[in-house]
């Protein structure tokens, strides 16, 4: 019968608890009080009386901080929450409930948690509200109450409190209203990882998995590799005072890395059009011809003062080298070597942003020395920031404008060629 196995676990329980504690007294009288305590009747007349210091949670407190006091609560198996494809407690394949509260009343909560081979528990058997296993006993029906009605206290839903130690949030609804939102650790699923990285890293299998990966064997075992792992401590060296599921671990929970992806652009080389460069300029400048296009539509009828034109000029240089940096990735690109013979973007271009087609082509090397092409791409510079700035009918530029950024530009370009060759 269910009960006989669960009446043999609850002896065994306590018999065992009994041994642990006879193994570190050192007088008689030590020895004495042990056993007496840990007659069957008087354990459990103690362990029901302090069933009401503890309570059985998914959630608990305490990892936010040791001392809290606020309320942890449980989450049931929910079969939405395992077919929705996030990971949530309720969607856990076992739910491993803990304990937390006062770390010398941790012990009944073993006692509740004992489980048959049919995954019948105590705990199961009081929330229903009749215990076959208590009942073998005792034949004091009061004594009986008494162990039903405390081993309950337990297991009842405790009233939802904060505490001044909780983390908060406060989330607003409406203009004038919030939630107060406190998150807390799922120690369910804190457990749950711990227990498949503890089998990935220390398993049998696993260990002979990975051996014979080095050896080049089959094993019908997959070899699994958790990698980045940290460990994060919970409790110091008194990890029951958080949870009892934390004292099994020794205080430890795994951390596994939650970060974004890293993103690699790859540069897309200005191959076909005339303006296939000049569109990845657009986006490199996008934020700072933002910025100058409105600095100059706002002070447009101010009277031009020193302030003014120092941003204005920040500004400018700031555009020009964006420009100037778009191509330098695009020269240092070493995918294609002379890439720029298949494309069909202005020759002045092409001598510019393709410098490594000249150890495959001499013509081109020599044309590229004669610096021709840097007065060209400044004309196509000087016209373009006009167009964007003209944007929207937003200025109205003219040719002093572009002389002003066909000078800058050229400077710059005759600034970098001058460090490269240095």
């Amino acid at each position: 019968m269910t009960s006989n196995t669960l009446i043999e676990q609850a002896m065994l329980y306590i018999d065992e608890r009994k041994a642990a504690k006879l193994k570190v007294a050192k007088t008689d009288e030590e020895r004495a009080v042990i056993n007496h305590n840990h007659e069957y009747k008087v354990y459990l007349d103690s362990a029901a009386k302090r069933a009401s210091q503890i309570t059985l949670s998914t959630h608990v407190a305490k990892f936010t901080h040791g001392d809290s006091k606020s309320s942890g609560f449980s989450i049931q198996p929910d079969a939405h929450s395992k077919a929705s494809g996030y990971l949530t407690t309720a969607g856990l394949q076992t739910i491993t409930q803990d304990v937390a509260g006062n770390a010398a009343a941790l012990d009944v909560a073993g006692l509740l948690q004992l489980t048959n081979e049919q995954n019948h528990s105590l705990q199961q058997e009081i929330m229903n509200g009749d215990s076959s296993t208590l009942h073998y006993f005792t034949d004091d029906k009061e004594q009986y109450q008494m162990w039903l009605h405390g081993f309950g206290q337990a297991l009842q839903e405790k009233s939802i409190e904060s505490s001044a130690l909780a983390k908060q949030i406060f989330f607003p609804v409406d203009e004038k209203n919030y939630h107060l939102l406190s998150p807390i650790h799922s120690s369910s699923i804190i457990h749950s990882l711990y227990k498949k990285v503890q089998y990935v890293k220390f398993s049998e299998e696993q260990k002979q998995a990975r051996a014979d990966k080095r050896n080049n064997k089959y094993n019908l075992e997959p070899c699994i590799s958790i990698p980045n792992v940290a460990i994060q401590q919970f409790g110091g060296t008194k990890p029951q005072n958080i949870s009892k599921l934390n004292s099994q671990r020794g205080g430890k929970a795994y951390l596994l890395p939650s970060l974004p992806p890293v993103w690699n652009n790859q540069l897309q080389l200005p191959v076909h059009g005339e303006n296939a460069f000049w569109r990845l300029v657009d986006r490199s400048t996008y934020y700072s011809l933002k910025k100058l296009r409105n600095f100059l539509v706002n002070n447009k009828n101010r009277p031009s003062i020193i302030s003014m034109r120092n941003y204005r000029e920040q500004l400018i240089d700031e555009i020009i080298d964006q420009f100037i940096l778009t191509a330098s990735h695009i020269q240092a690109d070493s995918r294609e070597l002379g890439w720029s013979k298949q494309s069909d973007i202005p020759h002045s271009e092409q001598l510019w942003l393709d410098p490594k087609r000249c150890s495959i082509d001499d013509d081109f090397k020599a044309e590229r020395l004669r610096d021709n092409w840097k007065q060209d791409i400044s004309k196509r510079f000087a016209r373009w920031l006009n167009t964007q700035l003209g944007f929207n009918n937003s200025l109205e530029l003219s040719d002093p404008e572009y002389d002003e950024w066909y000078k800058l530009v050229k400077r710059k370009l005759a600034f970098v060629d001058a460090m490269i060759e240095v």
